[in-house]
C-alpha cells in the first residue's frame, strides 16, 4: 500500500482568541475566544480582517519576564507589519484566565500595527495582577508603531497594573 503524506500547516505567527492562525483555518478562523462574527488572515497582503467579531483574551504566552494574555498576539517572530482591517463593529475584551498570568493585553504585537476600514474597535486590556512587581495592562500594545486609518474609530481601555498602564503603548 502506498503512504499518503500529508503536509504541516504553515504557522503565520498569530493567534486570535487563543487559536493559531495557519494555512489550515486563515480563511476563517474559529474557537473558544471568538464568540461572534467572522475573522479571515489574508497571508499575501499580511490583513487580518476583523468583521463584527467578539473576542476574549484566552491565549497565554510567555513574554521573557512572566505570563501574559491577549485577545490577539503576534509572536516575535511575525515578517513585517501586520495590517487590521475593521468591517462593523469589533469588541476585544482582555481577561487573565490563568493564576499563573501577570499581565493582560487586549492586543499585543511584536511588529508594527496598521488600522484600516471604516468599522471600529472597542478594545480593552485586562488589570494586571497587582503585587507581582511588574504587571501590565494595555489594551493594545505594539513593539513598533501604531497607525490608524482616517475612517476607523478605536475606543481603548486600560486597567490597573503595577508598572504600566496604557490605553494604546507603541514602541516604535
Amino acid at each position: 500500500m502506498p503512504t499518503v503524506a500529508f503536509a504541516e500547516p504553515t504557522s503565520y505567527n498569530l493567534w486570535v482568541g487563543g487559536v493559531e492562525v495557519t494555512s489550515d483555518n486563515a480563511s476563517k478562523i474559529t474557537g473558544e475566544g471568538i464568540t461572534k462574527g467572522t475573522v479571515t488572515y489574508d497571508v499575501s497582503t499580511k490583513t487580518l480582517t476583523l468583521d463584527n467579531v467578539n473576542i476574549d483574551s484566552v491565549y497565554s504566552f510567555t513574554n521573557g519576564v512572566g505570563t501574559d494574555s491577549a485577545g490577539i498576539y503576534v509572536r516575535f517572530d511575525f515578517d513585517g507589519d501586520l495590517t487590521i482591517k475593521l468591517v462593523g463593529e469589533n469588541t476585544i475584551t482582555g481577561k487573565l484566565t490563568d493564576p499563573e498570568e501577570i499581565s493582560g493585553y487586549g492586543f499585543f504585537s511584536t511588529t508594527n500595527l496598521i488600522f484600516d476600514g471604516s468599522g471600529s474597535l472597542n478594545i480593552s486590556a485586562a488589570d494586571g495582577k497587582t503585587g507581582a512587581g511588574n504587571s501590565w495592562s494595555v489594551a493594545i500594545y505594539a513593539n513598533g508603531s501604531v497607525n490608524v486609518g482616517a475612517q476607523c474609530t478605536i475606543t481603548a481601555t486600560s486597567g490597573v497594573a503595577d508598572n504600566t498602564s496604557a490605553a494604546i503603548y507603541a514602541n516604535g
